[in-house]
C-alpha cells in the first residue's frame, strides 16, 4: 500500500486529510464523515490491493479510473492474510454493574475500562474471574496506582497481566497499543455514550465489539478510539 499522506512518527498513524489511519489495524480510527458504504471504519472498502482512499472520504479505483479501454486479463495472485480469531467472553463473566461487585467502590459507575482490560485475559483463557478475584485485583492494582480509586485505568498492561496471573497463567502478559508484531489478539474500544460519558468495551481484531462490560449493553455508544492488544506468552515470542 502506498501512502502520500503524512506519517506521524510518534503515534505511527497516517493522516489521511479527513481521518487518521492505523496501519497496524488496517482501518481508520474514526468513522467516515461521509458515512459512505456499510463499514465507516474500513480503508478503501476493505480492498486496499486495487482501491485507495487518499482523502479518507472517497474510495477510488485507480485501475478503473486511469486506464480506460480493454484490459488484459488480470493475473490472479493469492494473498495470504494472517488470521487472528479473538475469543468471546466466557460464560459467567461479571459485568461492572453485577450485584456481586457492588461492594467495590465506583465499579458500577466507572468500571468499564478495568473490566474490559480483564476480559482480555478471561476470554483468552476461557475462564471468568470471580467476584472475590476481581475485588482482590482492584485492591492490588490501586495499591500500585495501576488503577485509581475512581476506577480510571493508568496502566492497562498491568491490569491484564494481573488477570492472567489470577487465572493461573502467570508469565502471560499483554501490551496495549504497543509491542505488537502483526495482527493484534484483541482490541479495547473506547466510545462515547448518548449521555456523553466515556465507555470502554472488549473487541476483536477488527474493532468490532464482542462484550460490553455493562448490562444491558449501552446502546448508541459511538466508537471514538480502537486500541490494539497484543498477548505475549512465555517462550512464544509474542502474539
Amino acid at each position: 500500500m502506498v501512502w502520500a499522506e503524512e506519517l506521524d512518527t510518534v503515534t505511527g498513524l497516517y493522516h489521511s486529510n479527513a481521518r487518521w489511519y492505523d496501519p497496524t489495524l488496517g482501518r481508520f480510527l474514526t468513522e467516515d464523515p461521509a458515512r459512505d458504504g456499510d463499514n465507516w471504519y474500513a480503508y478503501a472498502g476493505n480492498n486496499p490491493l486495487t482501491h485507495t482512499d487518499p482523502t479518507g472520504l472517497d474510495v477510488q479505483n485507480p485501475g478503473r479510473d486511469q486506464l480506460p479501454g480493454p484490459q488484459a486479463p488480470a493475473v490472479q495472485q493469492q494473498v495470504v492474510v494472517p488470521q487472528v480469531v479473538t475469543p468471546p467472553a466466557p460464560a459467567g463473566a461479571l459485568t461492572q454493574n453485577d450485584p456481586a461487585l457492588a461492594a467495590i467502590g465506583n465499579m458500577a459507575a466507572s468500571g468499564c475500562d478495568l473490566r474490559s482490560c480483564q476480559m482480555v485475559a478471561e476470554a483468552d483463557t476461557g475462564q471468568a474471574l470471580t467476584a472475590i478475584e476481581i475485588a482482590a485485583s482492584v485492591t492490588a492494582l490501586q495499591a500500585n496506582h495501576a488503577v485509581e480509586s475512581n476506577m480510571t485505568v493508568n496502566n492497562p498492561d498491568t491490569v491484564i497481566g494481573d488477570a492472567f496471573t489470577r487465572l493461573g497463567h502467570a508469565g502471560t502478559t499483554a501490551t496495549v497499543n504497543w509491542g505488537g508484531n502483526g495482527m493484534p489478539n484483541a482490541t479495547l474500544i473506547r466510545g462515547t455514550t448518548p449521555n456523553g460519558n466515556p465507555h470502554y468495551r472488549y473487541g476483536d481484531t477488527g474493532g468490532n465489539v464482542l462484550w460490553d462490560p455493562f448490562a444491558p449493553p449501552i446502546g448508541g455508544t459511538v466508537t471514538t478510539l480502537v486500541l490494539p492488544v497484543y498477548i505475549h506468552r512465555p517462550n512464544a515470542g509474542g502474539n
